[in-house]
């Protein structure tokens, strides 16, 4: 295969336009698919030119506390955030929470008079 090939060209070349009532050889089907229906080149896309390179830095940005509640804790951002992983999960947690509260469980149904078995 093409190294060129993304994996959305390849799903799409494999999945699209399958037959209604199936294929009698798979290998014959995915030779097929493979040899005509994948993409022959692909376009490459070019980033405008207004967009400089990113400068990444090889190292790891310092550690910072945390500004959520609880006892005070560090953690490494990763872009300008000020609460850990944790503390925006539960926040998340809250609110959503706070917008649909759970539902308790479900009633159990009253059941009539049970019917014992003769014998």
């Amino acid at each position: 295969m093409e190294p060129s090939i993304s994996a959305t060209d390849l799903r799409h070349a494999l999945t699209n336009g399958l037959p209604p009532t199936g294929v009698r050889s798979a290998v014959g089907f995915l030779r097929h698919r493979l040899t005509e229906k994948t993409p022959q080149e692909r376009a490459t896309v070019r980033p405008p030119h207004d967009t400089a390179p990113r400068q990444e830095s090889h190292h790891p940005k310092p550690l910072i506390a945390c500004e959520g509640p609880g006892p005070e804790h560090l953690f490494r951002p990763l872009d300008d955030e000020t609460h850990c992983g944790r503390c925006r999960q539960d926040a998340a947690w809250a609110a959503h929470t706070a917008k649909y509260p759970p539902h308790g469980p479900a009633p159990v149904p009253e059941l009539g008079p049970t019917v014992r078995s003769v014998r």
